[in-house]
């Protein structure tokens, strides 16, 4: 963590040479087993390039790093790396992701998919702490892409999955505004509307719901 906050904030620009394993063992104190595991993962990453035998090189994260680097992005300073614009891109992408699977959901829902989609809806709604929350939530969403059958949504959310498991990991997400009162409810008509393939109302229902979407999303930005 320590070594990619120094690369994303040009401690180390590109094209530069990057320490060795030798030097780094020396500075954090820990055996050359360890920092050869963390210089591949920089390396799988796209941060550095491992040449043995010669002199590891910095890589331009810009042009070689995905959006699974956000995390590492934020703890390197969101006023530096990742100002409130940027992280609106990112915000406005997972919006479109839900949207898509409510949606998607909806062309192919039958009656007999309620009951499944309201109990975890009843799941969700009455978690506590951030880990059961997650977790129930990926729940609900993966029956939607279940029903939805859509690889691409699934892969799209797949990614999502691993970026906010490793923002829980690091401690970013501090908080959330979940359980909010009468969500159940609120969920229920989306829930019905897909089951009723009423893609209209799933719009107008995303609507109402995107305000409470916004505010929890936007406390990962606040928390650092």
């Amino acid at each position: 963590l320590q070594l990619r906050k120094e690369i994303l904030t040009l401690v180390f620009p590109p094209d530069s040479e990057f320490p060795s394993e030798k030097s780094l063992s020396l500075r954090f104190g820990t055996s050359h087993m360890t920092v050869r595991g963390a210089l591949k993962i920089l390396s799988q990453e796209g941060f550095i390039e491992i040449a043995h035998g010669k002199r590891n090189i910095v890589k331009d994260f810009k042009g070689s790093v995905g959006i699974d680097i956000l995390p590492e992005l934020l703890v390197a300073g969101p006023d530096g790396i990742v100002p409130p614009e940027g992280f609106a891109i990112f915000e406005k992408h997972v919006f479109w992701l839900y949207d898509q699977i409510l949606l998607s959901a909806a062309e192919k829902a039958e009656p007999e998919d309620k009951p499944e989609l309201r109990k975890r809806v009843r799941l969700f709604t009455k978690a506590e702490g951030l880990d059961q929350i997650w977790n129930t939530q990926i729940d609900l969403v993966r029956e939607m892409l279940r029903i939805s059958d859509n690889i691409v949504l699934m892969m799209y959310f797949n990614s999502y999955v691993k970026t906010h498991q490793k923002l829980l990991t690091l401690g970013m997400i501090k908080s959330t505004v979940y359980p909010v009162p009468d969500y159940q409810k609120t969920l229920y008509k989306v829930i019905d509307a897909i089951c009723a393939n009423d893609k209209e109302a799933v719009r107008k229902i995303i609507e109402q719901i995107r305000p409470i979407a916004k505010q929890d999303i936007q406390l990962w930005y606040k928390n650092n």
